[in-house]
Order: C-alpha cells, then sequence, then structure tokens
C-alpha cells in the first residue's frame, strides 16, 4: 500500500495546460516540407541532424528546438492589450 495520501493521486477536474515539452518524435512524409513548416511558421531552430550512414538502416532525422513556450500569464497579458 502506497504511503501517498489519496487526495494527491486524484485526476484533476479539468485538462490542465502543458508546463513544457522536452521532445517529441514525428515521422513524416515530406521532409523539407515539415521542416519549413517547424522552422518558419513555428519558429523552432534546428539544433541537429542525424544522417544515414553505411552499414545502417536509412533513416534521416532532424532535432528542434525552442528557445520558450508562452506561459499561460503571457498569453493572458497579450490577449488582455489588444481588447478594446
Amino acid at each position: 500500500m502506497s504511503s501517498q495520501d489519496s487526495s494527491t493521486s486524484r485526476a484533476p477536474k479539468e485538462a490542465q495546460p502543458p508546463v513544457g515539452v522536452n521532445h517529441f518524435v514525428l515521422n513524416v512524409r515530406n521532409l523539407e516540407e515539415s521542416h519549413r513548416f517547424w522552422t518558419e511558421i513555428m519558429g523552432f531552430r534546428q539544433d541537429a541532424e542525424l544522417n544515414p550512414r553505411p552499414g545502417r538502416p536509412p533513416m534521416k532525422m532532424r532535432f528542434y528546438s525552442c528557445q520558450s513556450w508562452p506561459t499561460a500569464s503571457s498569453r493572458t497579458a497579450s490577449s488582455a492589450g489588444t481588447r478594446t
């Protein structure tokens, strides 16, 4: 039996916004189109690239990072500033 209080293990009553994202993996049909989306539209920066190597299965991967995600307080402040 866990020593944890049962009130701390309950699911939240509503969805909770994420605090951050460590990483995610996407399998895409068009690597160049995906690259343009993540860099030009979403604002990510490509940090590294893994290219095929002789004797290994063919694969190509790119790694991206984002300087910062908007926080709930920054979204509220920016939307509050646009109201008339």
